[in-house]
């Protein structure tokens, strides 16, 4: 008989009262009834399925070692078959992507840790600009509409910079290979996971969290809409590296 939704979320609750503590995903594994796929295809991700039954899914940094995320990603690669981008692991995996920046730096570093290589060689020879932009089709075919920096990061072959530096910026080079850049006439256009996403790719390629110069001279979104949407460019920030925003100079 399937499992109803109810029948999931009792028996999440089942494992969390066995095991004394808000269940991991292996906890579930080892003492839930359902099969790991069928919370992922009823609730989409372990996270939303821990919301759904009431627990917070976000794991505190203190709370899982470094060891436990890397097996964790070693998992969910081995479960897709093939390199696990960040949305792989905020959709299948037991942890946030966002832990594992905190935790490695970047998304890239953490693939590297667990001994997954993070990319296909790139920029050792030079690439043509038909090149480029062929894969930047491919990438618009995965993401089913134009890609967007982030897209061509986790799921491309080449580097957003390397496009940028190639045709001057992103939306020049989304332009050349025949896509309407992504608009921003208000925030409406741009989902705030989208912005955050782009200010954590901006400090993966700088090295350090990003000023509003940066942001102008290598970002995805202007600077006006980070404070249309945060009301100012620290709270943006804030937002991004959760801390307090400060004042606007």
């Amino acid at each position: 008989m399937p499992y109803s939704d109810a029948d999931l979320i009792e028996d999440i609750r089942a494992v969390a009262a066995e095991v004394g503590e808000k269940p991991t995903l292996n906890d579930y594994r080892e003492h839930g009834t359902a099969a790991v796929t069928t919370i992922y295809d009823r609730f989409g991700s372990w996270q939303d399925a821990l919301d759904a039954a009431g627990y917070e899914p976000r794991e505190p940094d203190s709370a899982v070692t470094d060891e436990e995320l890397l097996e964790e990603l070693d998992r969910v690669a081995d479960d897709l078959g093939e390199r696990p981008t960040a949305t792989d692991m905020n959709d299948h995996g037991a942890y946030w992507a966002s832990t594992y920046r905190r935790a490695f730096g970047s998304w890239n570093n953490a693939l590297e840790a667990a001994g997954i290589d993070s990319s296909p060689s790139q920029d050792r020879q030079p690439v043509s600009d038909e090149a480029l932009l062929e894969e930047l089709e491919r990438v618009a075919e995965r993401v089913d509409g134009t890609p967007t920096t982030r897209a061509m990061e986790e799921r491309g072959e080449h580097s957003p910079n390397t496009y940028i530096r190639r045709f001057g910026s992103w939306n020049d080079a989304v332009t050349a290979a025949g896509f309407e850049p992504n608009t921003e006439v208000g925030t409406e256009t741009v989902t705030t996971e989208a912005l955050i996403d782009e200010l954590h790719r901006l400090a993966d390629e700088i090295g350090d969290r990003p000023v509003a110069a940066d942001l102008r001279e290598h970002g995805e979104h202007a600077l006006r809409t980070y404070q249309q949407r945060f009301g100012s460019w620290s709270a943006a920030l804030a937002a991004a590296f959760d801390d307090e925003p400060t004042e606007d100079a």
